[in-house]
This record gives structure tokens, sequence and C-alpha cells, in this order.
């Protein structure tokens, strides 16, 4: 097995990141905090307080919603019981006493499913519920349900958020119901959006624009439900491109969002929260999807095969190795967005032997920061390397040594026999009368 060496390109990488750096958006919105990413990449392409903790109001569904398909993924046809603990109301005020109510106590006029105490669902309608009407019974339904208590599901939710990367985010309930401690950022609900879009059953329930309930052994007939993400639906409001996420409301929080838009092969997340109006928040989204969208992708050459060598000492040969590219390495890019990657230099040759001029040599590797593999670029000897004398003279007598071993065996194999045959006939004609 031949040996892989492999050195970092700092210096490089140090070119590589200068040649592309990002132009930042330009846009101005009323949102007071605003994050708009690739969801592929997980490029920031805009940022406004990013990183200031905001009360997420009914976008921690998002959150809820990737733990419960992280548990009961294949097991969406389930039914759950709903219990007055999960489905009871009480008056807003009342609500706030923690004396009396824990956080995830639902109250009289949010936005629910009507789910009644006893009534029993599917799992996959109580996440179409949850995500397109934002239910918070059905939140805290789901939540009871596979963790035993809310309180259980809340400690486990969070675990998971921070196994995910969302490490400024802590939720006491899974609705998002008014709690002083309930918070997150725009960044972390970026990443949560981000890892909901890879989940072919999520993205389909969040870009879902209506859907039937069906009856239940407490209703007597099925009932349509609509999606609130006014992107997705007809109307002034409606947007394209919008491909889901999440609305979230309440009057502490204001009007927050997170959208997902997707135009060819390139999909944004954005992220609005604190603004004052309703519709305000559809509009900046809207705007900050349209600005990146309008942006032309621009070529940049990282490596010039004419210009660039790359080079290895090894000791047994006489020079060091020289190699080059066959092409230019050319990446284009939108130029909000840094392509963020390392660069890795892998030979395929150990120097044990002597090298030819164009022969393969190794690789140019690209990688994503978090080791991903992107793509490679071979690279050849840009002329013929020999071996140092005394590695020649080492491996001739190697041969040598060899050759004079199979010689000997084969010498061996034949005088044995030989030397037999004429042993007998000597002892043949020692014996009186030719007697055998």
């Amino acid at each position: 097995m031949i040996p892989v060496y492999r050195a970092f390109l700092f210096f490089s990488l140090i070119k590589i990141f200068a040649m592309i750096e990002a132009t930042p958006l330009t846009w101005e919105g009323s949102a007071e905090a605003a994050l708009l990413m690739n969801a592929d990449t997980g490029a920031i392409l805009y940022e406004k307080n990013a990183d200031q903790l905001r009360f997420p109001a009914s976008t921690t569904k998002i959150a809820t919603a990737l733990y419960v398909a992280e548990k009961k993924r294949d097991s969406l046809g389930d039914i759950f019981t709903a219990t007055w603990d999960a489905a009871g109301t009480v008056s807003a005020a009342s609500r706030l006493d923690l004396l009396k109510h824990p956080p995830y106590r639902l109250e009289v006029g949010g936005t629910h499913m009507s789910i009644r105490v006893g009534e029993q669902l599917s799992i996959e309608t109580l996440l179409h519920g949850l995500m397109m009407v934002s239910a918070n019974d059905a939140a805290n339904v789901l939540a009871e349900s596979i963790s035993g208590s809310v309180p259980q599901f809340m400690e486990e939710l969070n675990q998971y958020l921070r196994e995910i990367g969302c490490t400024d985010t802590l939720f006491v309930n899974p609705h998002g119901l008014p709690a002083e401690q309930h918070v997150t950022t725009a960044r972390d609900l970026g990443r949560m959006a981000q890892v909901l879009l890879r989940d072919p059953l999520l993205a389909k329930v969040v870009s879902t624009v209506s859907i039937e309930r069906p009856a239940t052994n407490r209703t007597h007939s099925a009932a349509t439900i609509w999606n609130s993400n006014r992107l997705l639906r007809r109307g002034r409001h409606h947007y394209p491109k919008a491909i889901g996420i999440k609305t979230g409301f309440t009057e502490t929080a204001g009007h927050n969002l997170v959208a997902a838009a997707r135009e060819g092969d390139r999909t944004l997340i954005a992220v609005v929260m604190g603004c004052r109006q309703r519709g305000v928040v559809f509009e900046e989204a809207t705007q900050l999807f349209e600005t990146a969208f309008q942006q032309v992708k621009v070529k940049r050459t990282l490596f010039a095969h004419e210009q660039e060598q790359f080079s290895c000492q090894f000791p047994r040969l006489t020079h060091p190795l020289h190699a080059h590219l066959a092409t230019d390495v050319v990446w284009d890019y939108y130029p909000a967005e840094e392509p963020l990657f390392e660069v890795e230099l892998s030979w395929i040759v150990d120097g044990s032997s002597p090298i030819k001029q164009q022969q393969l040599v190794g690789y140019l590797l690209f990688k994503s920061p978090s080791g991903v593999f992107l793509e490679r670029h071979p690279l050849y000897a840009s002329r013929a390397v020999t071996e140092r004398w005394i590695y020649c003279w080492m491996r001739f007598m190697k041969q040598k040594s060899a050759f004079a071993l199979i010689t000997l065996g084969l010498l061996v194999l034949i005088l044995v026999p030989l030397l037999t045959i004429l042993r007998r006939q000597e002892r043949c004609q020692r014996l009186p009368g030719g007697q055998v």
C-alpha cells in the first residue's frame, strides 16, 4: 500500500481567502434582528444583531418539530391522546403566575387547532397543526406524549439543540408563549431552519399550503387547515419562490418570521425578528431574498496552472519533486457568499522509485471546514526526478540478491536429481557381472 503524505498549504490558504472575499449585501429594514444564509453551505449573506438574545414566539415550534421528527419519524401514524395538562387553557393574566402554572400552560386566545381533552390524533396530524396553524395545543400534546411530560421534553429538546449547534438558545416550553427565560437568536433560528430543510418530511410539512385534518373520536367531520405563512398563500404577500417555514408573534417578541426560498439550485433562509407590523415581516423577508437572488455569479481563479508549483522533498530522490496542475482551478460564486473551504495537498507517491515527467503524483483536495470533500484536481510531475546513487545501488544489490537466490534454487532442483542418477550408475558399474 502506497503511503499518502499530506501537507496543508497554509500560504495558499491565505491567498485563497484573500481572493474570495465576500461583499456583504446592502439592505436596510425595520427588523430589530435579521439574518440571511445559504441553506446548503451555511454562508452568511447578511446579518443584523444576529447574536442578540430575543423572544422567538412561535418560531419555537421549528425546534419542537425537529425533535419530534428525530424521535418519531417512523411512527407518524401513532395516536396520542390529549390530556388537560397539555390542552387545557387559562387566562393570559393567570398564566403568568408561575406559582400557579408551569411555563408551558396554554392561554385563552392563543393559536390552536381546537384539540379537546381526550381527543386522539396522529403524530402526522399534530405535526401539520404545529407548523401550519401554529397550534400551541399540538405542541404540548406532542411534547407530553413523546417524553412523558412537557418538562422532560424540554430538557431533551434543549440538549438536542446544543448538539446541532444552537448554543445560545434556551426554551422552557414547546410552543413559544411568553416566558422570561425563553430566548434564542436569529443565528440559532437560521441553523434550526437549515436542519429542517434537510429533512424531507418536515420540508414537505412547512411548504404545504392546506391539508385536511381527519375526523377524530371527538369531532364529527374532517376540516381543512391552512398555513399561516403568507408567503405561501395567494394574496398581497405571496412570494412564488417561498418554500416555508414558520411565523411567530407575541406582543413582547413582535412579529418574527423564519422563511426559506429557492431559485434554481440556490436555497436561502431569512430570519426576520422584531417587526412591529405583521405585513412588514413578510415584506422584509422578500426584500432580503430578492436582494440576494438578483446577484450574478462571479468567477475567480484560485490556482493558475501556468504559475503555481507544488514541491516536496523525498530523501531518496536527487532533487525536490515539483508538480503542476493541468488546468486552472476556477470557482464561481455569488458576491455575498464567501466560499468556505480548506485546501489539502495529497501526494500519492512516496519517493521510493524514480518519477517520470508528467507522471500523476498527487491531488489538490478541496474540503469544507467540517471536512466534507468538495472536489479534487490532479497534480503532475513537472520534470523527471531520479534516485540518489546509493539507493540505486542498494536496489540493484537487492535485485541481484533475489536473482542469485532464484538461480541457486533452480540449480538445486536440477543438480540433486542428476547426482542421484550418477551415483546409481556408479554403483551398478562396481557390481561383479553387472548384477544389480
